[in-house]
C-alpha cells in the first residue's frame, strides 16, 4: 500500500522527489514473492498512467507513463492470469486509434514481451501487431 501511494505521489506532482523506477523495482521485488498480488497492483498502475497521460508536466510524466507501461508489460504483472487479463484490457486499449502515435508505437514494442512471459497473449498481441502493419500513418506502420 505504501509504494502504491508512492507511486501515485510521483505521478501527480511535480515537486516529488520520488523516482518511478526505485518504485517500481521494489514493487517488482515484492510480486515476485507474492505473485497473486499483481491483480490488486495493476489497477493502481493503471490509474497512475491514465493520470500521466492527461497531465500537463511533460517531461515527469513521460517518464512515469513510459515506467508504468514497462512494468505492465514485465512477467511479475503478466504470469498471473488476473494481473494479464488487467494489463492488457489497459494497454490493448492505448494501441487503438485516437492514443497518440507515441504511446500506441511504445505499447506495440512491449507486446513481444508480455508474450514471452504469457503465452496466451500471443494470438492477441499477433492481431493488434497486424493492425499496424496495415496503418494509414506511416509513424505507426510496422
Amino acid at each position: 500500500l505504501l509504494i502504491l501511494s508512492l507511486l501515485h505521489i510521483s505521478g501527480s506532482s511535480s515537486q516529488t522527489m520520488v523516482e518511478p523506477d526505485l518504485v517500481f523495482a521494489f514493487l517488482r521485488s515484492f510480486l515476485e514473492c507474492y505473485p497473486r498480488m499483481a491483480s490488486r497492483a495493476v489497477p493502481s498502475i493503471v490509474d497512475v498512467a491514465r493520470t500521466c497521460l492527461a497531465s500537463s508536466h511533460q517531461l515527469l510524466t513521460t517518464r512515469t507513463l513510459l515506467a508504468s507501461l514497462h512494468f505492465l508489460a514485465s512477467s511479475c504483472i503478466v504470469s498471473d492470469p488476473h494481473g494479464a487479463h488487467l494489463a492488457w484490457t489497459f494497454l490493448s486499449s492505448l494501441a487503438n486509434e485516437g492514443v497518440p502515435t507515441a504511446v500506441r508505437s511504445s505499447v506495440i514494442r512491449l507486446l513481444p514481451d508480455m508474450c514471452v512471459s504469457n503465452k496466451r497473449l500471443f494470438r492477441r498481441a499477433g492481431a493488434v501487431i497486424g493492425k499496424s502493419m496495415v496503418a494509414q500513418d506511416p509513424i505507426r506502420r510496422i
